[in-house]
């Protein structure tokens, strides 16, 4: 039976995909697929839910698996008892379905949802996070709405303790993020010279204001990690000739990396690492310039000692402001 589930869901699975590259607009050959899933999005109602589990740093990766997959087998079994149809996708560790049924009611779903997360605590001590659309009583706009719930599903992103969360994608809203505001803003803060010489604790308070300000305003996950990035490519170009000559800095793996953030912590952690390190490298290029400097200096004003020079003299020499 097991083998026979697993089956059927990779083709339920392969499935989804193909509907959403249609953007849910059927052909005779996605209509025949579908009644040979015992899936029919004619002259029924549709929902769309996200359900995950929290991720844990501590548990073992295959351990992990094992239990997410436990936990939405569970789902898979109450959607069967109650006769409801459902295709999915995974993105990341989020499952994504669409279930459909004629009988569809949001108290039903409702007593499944916390059903599900009821089993996933008592069981594995894990609780469950979902996000859920309004039923849709006709196809018409299936795509429309499978889009503003895709998005929605990115909330997750702002969500840090491993606690029940359920929450309908009309009560889910990002605000609209002003990059010249926020560059403006942390320009101003962006005062290396000074992180430079508050080393750690400069670059804590940074970052630290980066979460509160999103955490106060959400914006769109996108745009969040958008804006830190483009930070990071400022900073790196803007200072990059104070490195030359230490240890590489690989910026577009930093970008990579918070481009690729699942949550807000992960994402300005990276920001905060990238500062720590090109910080660190910027360090090593001052003590190591400096020592060739105050060389140079020596020599000038050795060179000179009979003239009358000033320290504007010795400046000038050295190409640097008094």
């Amino acid at each position: 039976n097991q083998s026979v589930r697993t089956s059927q869901n990779d083709i339920r699975r392969t499935l989804m995909g193909d509907l959403i590259k249609a953007e849910f607009a059927l052909d005779e050959n996605l209509i025949s697929r579908l009644e040979n899933t015992h899936v029919s999005l004619e002259s029924t109602k549709a929902l769309f839910t996200s359900v995950s589990v929290p991720a844990d740093k501590k548990s073992e990766p295959g351990s992990a698996k094992q239990i997410n997959k436990a936990v939405i087998n569970l789902f898979y079994h109450l959607l069967d008892e109650r006769e409801i149809s459902y295709l999915y996708q995974t993105v990341q560790n989020q499952y994504h379905f669409l279930l459909v049924s004629p009988v569809l009611n949001m108290a039903d779903m409702k007593r499944i949802f916390f059903t599900a997360n009821q089993g996933a605590q008592q069981y594995f001590d894990k609780p469950l996070r979902i996000i859920y659309s309004d039923i849709q009583e006709s196809m018409d706009g299936l795509f429309t709405c499978y889009k503003n719930f895709l998005n929605k599903t990115e909330a997750l992103f702002y969500l840090e303790e491993p606690s029940f969360y359920l929450e309908n994608v009309n009560d889910i809203r990002f605000d609209e993020i002003n990059k010249n505001d926020l560059k403006q803003k942390f320009n101003q803060m962006l005062l290396i010279d000074s992180f430079m010489r508050e080393n750690e604790e400069g670059v804590m308070l940074f970052v630290g204001e980066l979460m509160e300000t999103f955490r106060k305003k959400p914006a769109s996950p996108n745009s969040v990690r958008l804006f830190l990035s483009e930070l990071i490519n400022h900073i790196y170009h803007q200072y990059s000739h104070m490195v030359e000559g230490t240890q590489e800095i690989n910026h577009e793996q930093y970008h990579f990396q918070v481009m690729n953030a699942s949550t807000l912590t992960e994402a300005c952690g990276m920001m905060e690492r990238f500062l720590l390190d090109f910080i660190g490298q910027m360090n090593k290029y001052v003590q190591r310039n400096s020592k060739i400097l105050a060389t140079q200096a020596l020599n000038f004003i050795q060179q000179n000692f009979d003239r009358k020079i000033s320290l504007k003299d010795v400046a000038e020499h050295l190409n640097l402001s008094k």
